[in-house]
């Protein structure tokens, strides 16, 4: 048990001494031992020293342009994706209403007004002379022949163009004479106006009907 200490003493002894030997021989041949450095002073230096070197070629300014010519382009190019995406999530949502408009129209509602336009829609029933929706409309009286025995389409056409005339205005009403193509709603639609009063858009709507029977 003795012998076996002294063995692994001994070994460490013959290590320590092997690793002094290798340590003098660096030393006497000139090979030093690199002592340990920071990278980010080294970093930090280079950089100092390829300062340097620009500013003694003139070259700092030109380099100074450049980099904050691509700063400006990348926040132009930033603030142009920005507003891209607000125009896309505007457009969408417009889509959405217009849609959405359009569904309530064709189950005969009244989609809901804008705050600002709402106190020009909804008016008392004197200023508003075509009655408040959901109201069915009265028997127009002297209807044209023809569109009573047409399969119950005349309280249709009926319900769609009142819902026309209290959304629309007189300059869109208009318009839109010309480009109904229906004969039967468009004859509807004389009858509706001619009830409420409404003699010059009755006119220009049964000129538009003569002109449609003309070419039938």
């Amino acid at each position: 048990m003795r012998r076996h200490t002294n063995s692994l003493s001994d070994d460490g002894e013959k290590e320590n001494n092997d690793v002094f030997k290798s340590m003098k021989r660096s030393a006497a041949f000139g090979h030093a031992v690199k002592p340990h450095f920071d990278l980010d002073e080294e970093r930090a230096a280079c950089m100092r020293r390829n300062q340097q070197k620009l500013e003694e070629l003139g070259l700092a300014p030109l380099i100074q342009s450049i980099q904050s010519t691509i700063a400006t382009a990348a926040e132009a190019k930033k603030a142009a994706s920005k507003k891209r995406r607000i125009d896309d999530s505007g457009g969408e949502s417009m889509g959405q209403e217009r849609v959405l408009r359009r569904s309530l129209r064709t189950k005969g509602q009244e989609p809901e007004l804008p705050p600002l336009l709402a106190p020009l829609f909804n008016r008392s029933q004197t200023e508003r002379p075509y009655g408040e929706p959901g109201t069915k409309l009265t028997a127009v009286k002297s209807r044209a022949p023809g569109v009573e025995q047409d399969g119950g389409d005349a309280s249709k056409f009926d319900a769609h163009n009142l819902h026309r005339l209290r959304t629309m205005s007189d300059e869109a009403m208009l318009k839109r004479i010309h480009k109904i193509s229906n004969t039967l709603k468009l004859r509807s639609l004389v009858q509706l106006l001619r009830h409420f009063g409404r003699d010059e858009l009755a006119q220009e709507a049964q000129a538009a009907l003569d002109a449609r029977l003309a070419n039938v």
